[in-house]
């Protein structure tokens, strides 16, 4: 219906989700094969995108390609995986979203790009990453792995990205008030 700001249902805005994930979704259904083949194949995609961010993750903690592999064959074969990398689903956004924000934390503009992917799919869920890590800079600074001058930048960061990721949530507070509030938030 060339509405963007959120997900349209039978003719109406539908509050409920942020757009990206069901934009992406209607873009590929949009592409010459079957819709049911489109969407599906997308969420495959997106779910091997998934393991291939974790894969990485794990290979940087542990730098053994084998004890990588575990949890990544282990999750492959996880009947809750396997269903969600098969159906049209929001989940798989989710993930990636949060595997390529800490595999790229460091390289900023794409870290905050993967968690837009993130709270654009799963809303609220979207910002775990940062809480997290603004936990984990706490730790490192109570157990003086940390300066406090790094701990402020590296908070700083994570307040920026915040409030870009807040964005989408500001404007369609301004749009629709109440109703935002109450569908979105307390609902959903």
């Amino acid at each position: 219906n060339n509405y963007y700001l959120f997900p349209m249902w039978q003719g109406q805005v539908w509050m409920d989700k942020p757009p990206v994930s069901s934009l992406a979704y209607g873009l590929v259904a949009q592409l010459p094969i079957e819709r049911e083949l489109s969407t599906r194949f997308l969420a495959l995609l997106t779910s091997i995108g998934v393991l291939a961010l974790a894969y990485v993750l794990y290979w940087r903690v542990t730098k053994n390609p084998f004890l990588s592999l575990i949890p990544i064959v282990g999750t492959a074969y996880a009947p809750i995986f396997v269903q969600r990398s098969q159906v049209v689903s929001l989940d798989v956004f989710l993930l990636l979203g949060w595997f390529g924000y800490l595999v790229f934390r460091r390289q900023r503009v794409l870290a905050t790009l993967f968690l837009f992917l993130s709270t654009q799919s799963k809303s609220l869920l979207g910002f775990y990453p940062l809480a997290i890590m603004v936990l984990f800079f706490l730790f490192e600074y109570a157990t003086k792995k940390m300066k406090w001058a790094e701990l402020i930048r590296e908070l700083r960061i994570i307040i920026i990205q915040g409030l870009v990721l807040s964005l989408w949530y500001f404007i369609a507070f301004a749009w629709y008030g109440e109703g935002f509030w109450q569908a979105h938030i307390i609902e959903s």
